[in-house]
């Protein structure tokens, strides 16, 4: 079995923040994950940072979490899309030992 984890990407209207935060989770549950969102909006509050807005894929286990947006079926995020692609990319090549 594969294992689980949160992406988030910070972006900020002021600054090109565009920080890509990765967070294990054991499990997809709802407790696990609203766990890790709190966990890396608490980060970013510690370095100065103003959560304004949580997006989301759509996940059933995230809707109704305050301050959390789930996109709705088929929408994404291409800056987040992007972000992972390439972040994939990377550890694909790392796992193989492939030079980028």
């Amino acid at each position: 079995m594969g294992k689980s984890f949160l992406l988030s990407l910070a972006t900020s209207t002021i600054d090109p923040l565009d920080l890509l935060i990765v967070a294990r989770v054991d499990d997809q549950k709802g407790s696990t994950l609203k766990g890790a969102i709190e966990e890396q909006m608490e980060l970013l509050k510690g370095r100065s940072f103003e959560v304004v807005e949580v997006i989301t894929d759509p996940q059933s286990s995230l809707i109704g979490i305050p301050g959390v947006n789930c996109t709705g079926t088929g929408d994404h995020v291409p800056k987040l899309d992007a972000k992972v692609r390439r972040l994939k990319k990377l550890v694909r090549s790392v796992c193989i030992g492939a030079v980028l």
